[in-house]
């Protein structure tokens, strides 16, 4: 069966567009420090730019994990993005199509959909057999809600 999201959503092809948007910020650093153009505290949001990618990076290819547990995390950061999408409001209706599509493909794999208490919306897939909560750490957007 193929599955209509998952092509092109190889951990390592997320990783690797993660971590060219990870070089960009530390290239501009390089170039804001040559150039004696870097303002005060604008270094800082430079780097928290590029440690928040690269750390995403690094949480989709950790080798510690299994193949499954990757592919979860690339269908989780899918679904993040697709949820930030929906922000936009001529973009809602896309956006919830294709998560309707997203939770379908991830499912016929073999991953539960979790939802938020609170808001019921999707926010994590897992092989219940496979994940447990310790692994399946939060992602940038769980980060983001735990903080406040």
């Amino acid at each position: 069966m193929e599955l209509q999201t998952w092509l092109g959503n190889q951990p390592s092809k997320l990783a690797e567009l993660l971590l060219m948007s990870a070089d960009f910020h530390l290239l501009t650093i390089a170039v804001a420090l040559a150039t004696d153009e870097l303002y005060p505290l604008g270094g800082y949001t430079l780097i928290r730019g590029a440690a928040e990618p690269a750390a995403r990076a690094a949480w989709l290819v950790d080798p510690d994990v299994s193949g499954k547990v990757r592919r979860a995390r690339v269908l989780v950061e899918r679904l993040n993005s697709l949820q930030e999408r929906r922000k936009f409001k001529n973009q809602r209706r896309g956006a919830d199509d294709r998560i309707k599509v997203l939770i379908k493909d991830a499912e016929s794999l073999g991953h539960r959909l979790v939802r938020d208490k609170k808001t019921n919306q999707a926010v994590a897939f897992w092989r219940a057999a496979d994940v447990s909560h310790n692994t399946l750490r939060p992602t940038p957007a769980g980060y983001r809600r735990s903080r406040g």
